[in-house]
């Protein structure tokens, strides 16, 4: 019994540090960027742009957001699972899709970012992943709490690398 305890409070700490790193990674710790405020909506127009240049640099940068964008959510989908397990997989993305336009309206309103349609497509793609992959890992670990244990024990490791990472790039770029 005590275990478990554990296991829950070590999940909900790491998940609740995992948002709070997401808000400060999106965010930029609210400093304002961009002096006007941008919103792009129509669709993946931003990345064709970038993909049309020509320019390895603007490339790579495209990837990058790309592949920072799924990745950032997966884990929201793996929470939101564990969480939300009543609910069905369109109300989870639903709500991970929400919280992508919330971000993205903070993003504008702070003027750290600019309100994009292709974060939020991206995001809540990432999210539905995360979700997805839940279920098919509640399979192989065939209970809810062996794959809530394993998923706290992994998100805690994550999470020291993470902030272990992020110590060495910010200790470094001081130097």
């Amino acid at each position: 019994m005590k275990k478990r305890k554990v296991l829950d409070n070590i999940f909900l700490v790491v998940m609740l540090i995992y948002f709070l790193i997401l808000l400060e990674v999106l965010l930029r710790g609210f400093q304002p960027r961009f002096e006007e405020r941008s919103i792009s909506i129509v669709p993946f127009k931003e990345i064709y742009k970038y993909f049309i240049t020509n320019d390895s640099k603007n490339y790579m940068f495209t990837i990058y957001n790309i592949l920072g964008n799924i990745i950032l959510f997966i884990p929201m989908g793996i929470y939101f699972y564990l969480l939300n397990k009543r609910k069905s997989f369109f109300k989870n993305t639903l709500i991970i899709c929400l919280v992508s336009i919330g971000i993205e309206t903070l993003q504008y309103i702070f003027r750290v970012g600019i309100f994009d349609i292709d974060d939020i497509i991206l995001n809540t793609f990432g999210g539905a992943v995360g979700y997805l992959i839940s279920i098919g890992l509640i399979k192989v670990f065939e209970t809810q709490k062996k794959f809530k244990d394993t998923i706290a024990i992994l998100s805690l490791l994550c999470l020291i690398i993470l902030l272990a990472i992020m110590f060495y790039f910010n200790v470094i770029s001081y130097n």
